[in-house]
């Protein structure tokens, strides 16, 4: 399997994950037409809190949203991850839950968020074939898979964060 492993390093990089907690729960009592309109409402909102807080939003999969925030000149990624967190629980239970039970049949949206920090690998990946283009972008290593299950810990409206991160 012949392979340049070519990639970037990224360093002082924070993950954030955010999803539902218990989708498939609401998925089962939902409308398909209902669960299109709650997901692509969370992706755009959640995808603003981590815009604003100075991250880029790096994959959308259903209904989980990750973040990546690196250091700049006036805020470090921490800093940045945490204000994307803490406005993430904040419009979801202040803007978002109101007008998902306002207009989507009195439904209500729990998430939770996980965070981690520290280097990672990003390097492209998929094919090009026949016209089709499936590559994308996979931010490989401990930082990333930790935040993702971070994320599974974190209860409603929880900010589940690692050790190395908190420290």
């Amino acid at each position: 399997m012949p392979d340049k492993n070519k990639g970037l390093i990224v360093t002082n990089c924070t993950i954030l994950f955010v999803d539902i907690r218990s989708s498939t729960k609401l998925s089962d009592k939902s409308q398909a037409k209902s669960m299109a309109k709650i997901y692509r409402a969370f992706a755009r909102a959640m995808s603003m809190c981590v815009y604003e807080s100075g991250g880029r939003v790096r994959q959308i999969a259903g209904d989980r949203v990750m973040g990546v925030f690196v250091d700049d000149a006036k805020e470090s990624s921490i800093e940045k991850a945490v204000n994307a967190a803490r406005g993430i629980t904040s419009v979801n239970e202040y803007i978002f839950n109101p007008l998902c039970k306002r207009n989507v049949n009195h439904k209500e949206i729990c998430c939770g968020v996980g965070i981690d920090a520290g280097r990672i690998l990003v390097t492209p990946i998929g094919i090009k074939h026949q016209g089709d283009d499936s590559r994308d972008l996979v931010w490989a290593g401990k930082v990333a898979n930790v935040a993702s299950k971070h994320t599974d810990l974190a209860e409603a409206s929880e900010i589940f964060v690692t050790k190395r991160f908190y420290e």
